[in-house]
Parts: structure tokens; sequence; C-alpha cells
């Protein structure tokens, strides 16, 4: 399921991906977007793998994903994201989340590893801060072999 809303014509919005594989879950954090952050384009999808065919099509400036998804994990899809578009912020989340799978997604690139339950302010502060650091910071997040850690923040 790919879902957009197109942006005005003419007007620059930020776009944010949503990656999760249950539809409930998705729904709710698009519906928490849409009312704390009216003026980002939405899109969504059920799958990594989709998720992949959506960022060749649409520049994406803050990817949120589920960690654990079938085909395509969090992992995998963060790492294919990071390497083609190193600007991107991501976000993962999960909600089997345990010390070396947060290690595993930020020294992949992620921006952040947000646990579920998802709590709702948290999760929008974690949303604002990448969208500021996608728009303000303009350098990629790419860790160097040296230096793992390098360039990534916790947040």
């Amino acid at each position: 399921m790919a879902r957009a809303m197109i942006p005005q014509h003419g007007v620059h919005r930020p776009v944010i991906l949503l990656v999760d594989d249950d539809r409930d879950t998705l729904e709710a954090l698009v519906g928490c977007l849409e009312f704390h952050l009216p003026d980002v384009l939405l899109m969504t999808s059920l799958s990594g793998v989709e998720a992949v065919g959506l960022t060749t099509t649409s520049e994406v400036d803050v990817l949120i994903t589920d960690w654990n998804m079938p085909v395509m994990n969090g992992l995998k899809l963060v790492e294919q994201v990071r390497n083609c578009y190193p600007l991107t912020r991501i976000i993962v989340m999960t909600g089997h989340a345990d010390d070396e799978q947060r290690r595993q997604a930020l020294n992949a690139g992620a921006f952040a590893f947000v646990p579920k339950p998802i709590n709702r302010d948290m999760f929008i502060a974690f949303v604002q801060r990448a969208l500021f650091s996608r728009f303000h910071d303009q350098h990629p997040l790419n860790p160097s072999p040296s230096n793992p850690r390098e360039g990534v923040r916790d947040v």
C-alpha cells in the first residue's frame, strides 16, 4: 500500500516515508504526523522492498521504518537507503528492542532508534529533530570505517 498526499504546486514540503508491515500501526502514525506536522508530505509503505522503490521515485527527507518486517527488515532498509541517499534521516522503530539492535541500526546510519509502543510526544520530537537536521546540517550521516559512531547522533 503506497500512499502519498500531493503537495500544493510550487511549494516545497518535507517528505516523510513511513514503513511498517502492520497496517494499524502505520495508520496510527500517519494520523499522529498529519495532526502534529500538517505541512509535510507523507508516503507510506507496508514493506521494505516497496519502500526502496518509493525512494527511487521521490526524494525522501525522513524515513521512519519498523525493524521487524518480512523479506527486507529495517536494518537492510537502513543500509540500502543510507548507501543511495546519505542525506535522508532514518528513524528505526521496534517493539522488541535490545542494545544490539540499537547499535546495529545506529552504526548502519540511523538517526534515531525508537522503542514501541510509541510515546507520541517523544516520536514527534524525534521526527522534528530529524527534519531540522536534514535541512540545516546538510551533511551525510555515514559512519566512517574507522569510527562507526562518527556523524551519528543519539537523540
